[in-house]
């Protein structure tokens, strides 16, 4: 007979699987940094109050202001911080300085100014760069053509005040320069009223600002009107560019 085959040895077992590593915790998310907030860019209000004593001071932080809007670039907000400061802290500041033909006081208090000085150094004060002496002594139309193309300036003639409020209170919140026949100055409407500020020499009493409507001054026989803080205007302000005197005959631009 044959012998049975020997059984066949059983398998060896298979190993163990190795454990399951342990699962590596979630990182935390990275939190969003936090944005720095931007620095508000100035305000004329926070100028100190208008004043003889306090102007060196109001002049020295509008110049402060004009490097931070250089710094961030605004122009908007520029053009509302040039208005604030000209209205409400320098043409204030200058009252009860006295006019004569040749004055040329350089801050308010008592020396006298005239009309054309009076206009360059509120320009100048409030941080445009233009040589005040020579641009006081300017015809007052080429003291507009200073901060305004050509094209942009609005011959009146000989029209009443009537016919220039109706116009300015037409074109809403501003600050304009005005030429008239022998005089110089700044024609403001703040939303309510049309004021022309100027050195008066009407009883030489100096810079003020009037109803454009009653103002002896006013009434003349060449009237032309330009913005003070047109867009090309406002940054060379905020640049820091020089302004030059500009001749008759420049191109309108």
């Amino acid at each position: 007979a044959v012998a049975a085959p020997e059984p066949a040895p059983p398998p060896e077992p298979l190993p163990a699987a190795p454990p399951e590593p342990a699962a590596l915790p979630t990182p935390a998310p990275t939190p969003a940094p936090i944005p720095t907030p931007a620095r508000p860019l100035p305000k004329a209000a926070s100028l100190p109050e208008a004043g003889w004593a306090t102007y060196p001071t109001t002049v020295r932080e509008i110049e402060s202001a004009r490097q931070e809007f250089a710094a961030a670039p605004d122009r908007e907000a520029a053009r509302e911080y040039l208005y604030d400061a000209i209205t409400t802290r320098l043409i204030p500041a200058w009252r009860g300085t006295p006019w004569t033909f040749y004055g040329h006081a350089e801050v308010p208090g008592d020396e006298p100014v005239a009309c054309g000085y009076w206009v360059a150094s509120v320009l100048r004060d409030v941080g445009f760069r233009v040589d005040r002496d020579p641009l006081g002594r300017q015809a007052s139309e080429r003291i507009l053509l200073t901060f305004a193309a050509k094209k942009s300036l609005h011959h009146f003639g000989n029209s009443p005040p009537e016919t220039i409020v109706e116009w300015a209170t037409k074109q809403g919140r501003g600050l304009w320069g005005v030429g008239l026949a022998n005089h110089a100055g700044l024609l403001w409407n703040d939303g309510e009223e049309v004021r022309f500020c100027h050195s008066n020499y009407n009883g030489q009493r100096g810079p003020m600002c009037e109803n454009a409507l009653f103002s002896g001054p006013f009434q003349t026989s060449y009237t032309v009107v330009a913005s003070m803080l047109a867009d090309a205007t406002v940054d060379a302000w905020i640049a820091g560019r020089t302004l030059p005197i500009a001749s008759f005959d420049r191109a309108g631009g």
